[in-house]
C-alpha cells in the first residue's frame, strides 16, 4: 500500500483534486477535528463527498479517530506544548483508540491519501498518524502532496 497525505489550505479546488489524480488516490481519509467548518472552502466534508467521487474518482472517508482531541491541538496551536510534546500525547491518543482493532481499512484501496487542514505535513498529525499506521499496516510508500 502506498499511502498519501494532503492540506485542504494553500489549494485551490483544481490543484487539490490535480494531485488527487496524480497520486491515483483510491480514497481521502478525513483525519481533521471539524470536517464541516466554514473556513474550510471546497473542502467541507459534503463537498468532499461529492467531489472526490465525481472528479478524482475516489472515495471519501471521515475518520474521526485519527483526529486528534480538540484540547491538544488548541494547546499546540497556542504553543502551550512544544511539537515533540505534541507528537507525543497524539501517538499516545492513538495508541488508545486501538487502531488495529476499531479502524476499517478494508475499503481505503491501495493509495489512501490522509487529509488534514495543515498545508504542509511538516509538523501537522497527519505525519504522525501515517508513522502509526505503519506499524499494523503494509505501507510500503509515503507521498506528501
Amino acid at each position: 500500500m502506498e499511502i498519501g497525505s494532503i492540506g485542504s489550505s494553500g489549494h485551490t479546488a483544481r490543484n487539490f483534486f490535480s494531485r488527487l489524480e496524480e497520486f491515483k488516490a483510491t480514497s481521502l481519509i478525513d483525519t481533521r477535528i471539524h470536517p464541516n467548518s466554514q473556513l474550510a472552502g471546497f473542502a467541507t466534508r459534503n463537498s468532499l463527498e461529492f467531489f472526490c467521487e465525481e472528479i478524482s474518482h475516489s472515495k471519501y472517508v471521515y475518520e474521526g479517530l485519527l483526529s486528534p482531541t480538540p484540547e491538544l491541538l488548541k494547546a499546540y496551536r497556542k504553543e502551550e506544548i512544544t511539537w515533540e510534546i505534541y507528537v507525543d500525547r497524539y501517538s499516545e491518543l492513538l495508541s488508545s483508540r486501538d487502531l488495529p482493532a476499531n479502524l476499517n481499512t478494508e475499503s481505503w484501496g491501495n493509495f489512501p491519501v490522509l487529509l488534514c487542514s495543515e498545508n504542509k505535513a511538516d509538523f501537522c498529525h497527519r505525519r504522525i498518524a501515517i508513522n502509526v499506521l505503519k506499524e499494523f499496516l503494509p505501507i510500503t510508500k509515503v507521498t506528501h502532496l
